[in-house]
């Protein structure tokens, strides 16, 4: 890559990677790329704008390339934007060959298998009953807190929306737990003391 300072480099792939998340790098001839994925609506714009397969490839190239900033992918060295537009579409799940890309069905079958694990499931149920709360602002908090949503969400889900919710551990059903709430301090159901909110 051109000479850059490490640390401002470094900032600005932290800043990248906060943005966009995953990031490629590809090195063609003496030429090192930095890029993003592209976007699923950004594809449907590239499928329906009226370009070349070369336009495109550039179109891909512009759109997602982060470092070196605003390089001219129209003249450049032959090869160059069709080596990189295929390494951008293929890593983004898209057909960059005319055959379907199979990383988007390998990617769904890993995140399936990851749904089947109680910590992945806690984040959508909390989201059910909370719908204003986002996945990755769920994902980010401690397991205090989590538990503390978690069992509020149960409890929204189970006894007010009516939603069989089964506890992974004893494989009851989570209605049970309610029914069986132990008395504190002297005060019935939900008019117990509230306790602080985890943060």
């Amino acid at each position: 890559m051109p000479e850059i300072n490490e640390d401002e480099l470094a900032g600005r792939i932290a800043e990248w990677q906060a943005q966009y998340g995953r990031l490629g790098h590809t090195e063609i001839g003496r030429e090192e790329f930095l890029w993003r994925l592209l976007t699923r609506a950004e594809y449907r714009v590239l499928m329906e704008a009226d370009l070349s397969p070369e336009e495109k490839e550039e179109w891909v190239c512009s759109c997602c390339t982060l470092y070196p900033p605003g390089y001219d992918f129209t003249n450049c060295l032959g090869g160059v934007p069709t080596t990189l537009a295929r390494e951008i579409l293929k890593e983004s799940g898209f057909s960059y060959d005319g055959n379907p890309n199979p990383l988007g069905r390998e990617m769904l079958e890993r995140f399936r298998e990851e749904m089947s694990y109680f910590e992945n499931q806690v984040d959508c149920i909390i989201i059910e009953a909370f719908p204003y709360l986002r996945l990755e602002e769920v994902a980010a908090w401690t397991v205090e807190k989590t538990m503390y949503y978690y069992s509020r969400a149960e409890w929204v889900l189970s006894q007010l929306r009516g939603i069989q919710l089964v506890d992974v551990a004893t494989g009851r059903p989570v209605s049970e737990f309610y029914r069986q709430v132990p008395k504190r301090r002297g005060v019935r159901g939900v008019a117990e003391t509230r306790q602080p909110v985890p943060t």
